[in-house]
C-alpha cells in the first residue's frame, strides 16, 4: 500500500479571483479577522509576506483542537494566480512525513474557480487521508460575498469594495451593508459624483424656470458640456 497521495478539490467562488489570490499571498494575517471561528491567527515568522522563502505560522482549530502549522512559501506564479506552500513544522507532521499545499485560482468570465491540492506522504498506512483538513480549507474561504464582487480600491486594499446601485457598501469581513460613507477614496468619489449629478440636474431645472426661453438650446448644450467635464475630472 502506497503512503504517498494527492487530494484535489475545486470550488467556485463569487469573490474576485485576483483579490482571493492576493489574500493568500500577501494578506494571510487578515484571514483570522474574516474567519475567527476557525483561524486564530497567521503570523509572519521569517522573511516578507508574499515572497518565496518566507515562513508563516498558522494557528487554527481542527477536530476541536487548537493546532499550529509552520509553512514556507515554495513557489508563486502571479500570472497563473498560483501559490505553493510546504509544511515544515506542524501538528500535521505528527501524521505525515511531508505535506504541501497548492492554491490555484482560475478566472473564466465572471466565475472564479479555486483548486486546492494536497501532496502528502503518510508516516504509516494507518493514517487517514487529510479529507477533514481539505474541508476546513474549502469551507473557510475568507471572501464569499452574497451580492457583490470584491474590488481593490485606489489604495490597493480589498477591505472596502465598490458601491452597488443602492448605495450600500459591501465589506469583505462580514459582507454587510452600511449607509455610512467609508474612508475609501474610490467610494467617496463615487458618492460625490452621484450627489453632484443630482445637484446639477436641479440647477439646470432652476435656470430653465428662471430664464425661460432666454436659456436657449445652445446655452443648455454649453452648460451640459461643462457639467459633464466636471464629473469626469
Amino acid at each position: 500500500m502506497t503512503l504517498s497521495g494527492t487530494l484535489v478539490k475545486q470550488v467556485t467562488i463569487k469573490s474576485d479571483g485576483d483579490v482571493f489570490h492576493e489574500t493568500f499571498r500577501y494578506r494571510t494575517h487578515h484571514i483570522s479577522k474574516m474567519r475567527p471561528d476557525n483561524i486564530k491567527g497567521v503570523e509572519l515568522h521569517d522573511g516578507e509576506r508574499g515572497i518565496v522563502g518566507s515562513i508563516l505560522v498558522w494557528n487554527f482549530f481542527h477536530d476541536g483542537k487548537l493546532k499550529v502549522a509552520k509553512e514556507v512559501i515554495e513557489a508563486i506564479d502571479e500570472e497563473k494566480k498560483l501559490a505553493r506552500f510546504k509544511v515544515i513544522g506542524s501538528d500535521i507532521l505528527e501524521a505525515y512525513k511531508t505535506f504541501s499545499i497548492t492554491l490555484h485560482v482560475e478566472t473564466h468570465g465572471d466565475e472564479n474557480l479555486v483548486t486546492w491540492t494536497f501532496y502528502y506522504e503518510k508516516l504509516n498506512e494507518n493514517i487517514r487521508d487529510p479529507d477533514s483538513l481539505m474541508e476546513l480549507c474549502i469551507n473557510e474561504h475568507p471572501l464569499q460575498p452574497s451580492y457583490c464582487n470584491a474590488r481593490r480600491n485606489t489604495d490597493n486594499k480589498f477591505q472596502i469594495l465598490e458601491i452597488s446601485d443602492n448605495d450600500h457598501v459591501c465589506a469583505s469581513k462580514h459582507w454587510h451593508s452600511s449607509k455610512k460613507t467609508p474612508n475609501s477614496l474610490l467610494t467617496r468619489l463615487a458618492l460625490w459624483r452621484k450627489s453632484t449629478k443630482v445637484k446639477g440636474i436641479l440647477l439646470l431645472n432652476m435656470i430653465t424656470l428662471l430664464y425661460g426661453n432666454e436659456f436657449n438650446s445652445k446655452s443648455q448644450l454649453i452648460f451640459a458640456s461643462a457639467f459633464f467635464y466636471m464629473l469626469i475630472i
